[in-house]
């Protein structure tokens, strides 16, 4: 990175990508934003392991993740929203359960200790509700916040209320004197400049969070 220092975020297995960044680059990154951890247990991991789609001759595999992602949201959230996600599921192919089964296998609880930085997590009541709550004994520097009317696709279904506690947070504590160029520090800020960037699936996370460098 080309970037003095910089806040991440990253949402549910983009959170570890986000941790692996925190941890390899300690004085580059400034704040780290979590939302909805994976921190599983065994059960948790074998449970996601039987849910792994494989395809079939006669399409029910697609059938059947239909509905899977359809039952995962919470009422209220469009259907554009859903058919979305599940469209992203598609352009993986074969390889669309992936990123869950390297989250699965992902040594969370050694890898999260290991960050130092300030850090805020979001807990949405998602597939992780509970997973995310074990992060809190790991972390030590980091604020929680329970967002128990808030599930899967938060950021789309509820954009505003979502962002505006990761905008606030990273926003905090900036430098007091003007930045001379761009190169100087980069920070995360309103909930407009946080829909465009993430860390966290190709399309649903480029509107997650934009890293934005500061200028006078």
């Amino acid at each position: 990175m080309r970037f003095r220092q910089i806040d991440v975020l990253g949402y549910q297995a983009g959170t570890l990508i986000a941790t692996e960044l925190a941890i390899a680059r300690p004085t580059q990154v400034r704040r780290v934003v979590m939302v909805s951890v994976p921190v599983l247990n065994d059960t948790e991991r074998d449970a996601f392991r039987r849910g792994s789609w494989l395809p079939s001759e006669d399409g029910s595999h697609l059938l059947t993740e239909w509905k899977r992602t359809l039952e995962s949201y919470r009422p209220g959230v469009p259907l554009e929203v859903r058919a979305r996600a599940f469209a992203e599921k598609l352009k993986s192919g074969i390889h669309a359960a992936w990123a869950l089964a390297a989250a699965q296998q992902y040594a969370s609880r050694e890898r999260l200790a290991l960050v130092t930085q300030t850090s805020l997590v979001l807990r949405p009541k998602d597939d992780f509700w509970e997973a995310t709550l074990r992060a809190r004994e790991l972390l030590s520097k980091a604020r929680f916040i329970d967002l128990p009317e808030q599930g899967n696709g938060l950021f789309e279904a509820a954009p505003r209320p979502s962002l505006s506690q990761p905008g606030n947070f990273c926003a905090a504590e900036r430098p007091r004197e003007p930045v001379r160029s761009t190169q100087e520090g980069v920070y995360v800020t309103s909930a407009r400049q946080l829909s465009h960037f993430s860390l966290e699936y190709r399309s649903a996370a480029r509107r997650s969070v934009r890293l934005w460098s500061t200028t006078n």
